[in-house]
Parts: C-alpha cells; sequence; structure tokens
C-alpha cells in the first residue's frame, strides 16, 4: 500500500512539473509569434486559466477515480465539463468578452482548448517514462 502511495506522490509531482513546462512554451510560443500587446495578454490569461482548469481537475477529480480504475466514458465527459466550469468561474471577463466577440460557439472553443492541453499532458507523461 505505501509503494502505491509512493507512485501516485510521483505521478502527481511529474504531472505538475508537466504543466509548469508545457505554461513555459507556451507563454514562449505567445510572446514569439504575437505581436498585439492586448492579444497576447488575452492568450497567456486563457492559457493560464484552462492549464489550471485541467490541473485542479486532474487532482480533484480524476486521479482518484484512476486509481480506482473508474474514470470511464461518464467519467470523462464530466471531468470535462468541471474543468469548462472552472475556467468559466475563473476567467477574466474581457477575455471573456474576447471570446464572446470572435468565437460563435465559446463552450466548443473552451473544450478544444481542454483537450489540447490534456493531450499535451499525455504525451509530456510518455516522454518522461
Amino acid at each position: 500500500m505505501e509503494l502505491n502511495s509512493t507512485i501516485i506522490d510521483a505521478i502527481t509531482t511529474l504531472v505538475g512539473l508537466a504543466v509548469s513546462l508545457l505554461a513555459f512554451y507556451g507563454t514562449y510560443l505567445i510572446n514569439k509569434k504575437i505581436k498585439n500587446d492586448k492579444l497576447k495578454t488575452i492568450m497567456m490569461s486563457l492559457q493560464e486559466v484552462v492549464k489550471n482548469a485541467v490541473l485542479e481537475t486532474y487532482q480533484t477529480y480524476v486521479e482518484e477515480l484512476k486509481d480506482k480504475d473508474m474514470f470511464d466514458t461518464e467519467a470523462q465527459k464530466k471531468a470535462l465539463r468541471h474543468a469548462l466550469d472552472y475556467i468559466k468561474a475563473n476567467i477574466p471577463y474581457y477575455v471573456q468578452t474576447w471570446l464572446e466577440s470572435n468565437f460563435s460557439h465559446v463552450d466548443e472553443y473552451l473544450k478544444s482548448l481542454i483537450e489540447a492541453q490534456i493531450g499535451l499532458l499525455k504525451n509530456n507523461a510518455k516522454g518522461v517514462k
């Protein structure tokens, strides 16, 4: 039982490290590619909220279900909904306004950002192994 706890702690630490590294890389790309300062601020804020949503959902919901081998399709849908709700509750007003003026389906766009963040984490975790 102690070995499982140690493994879970190690995985949690690696996920946190992976998220930090991905955020750093995302910030680097935003700074390099986007010249408009206002848009850069919006994109960096959005990236930070999405990253935090994915990490918080993983730590408070997904991790426990995966440990119990109970992370099925319904649990995945609930996790996505949780991350989306987190973003909506924590996104700055100016970012929300920008999203609404640039995307007709804001929820779908946010879901794609969540999925992209999860994909980055999975790919980074595979590289860590």
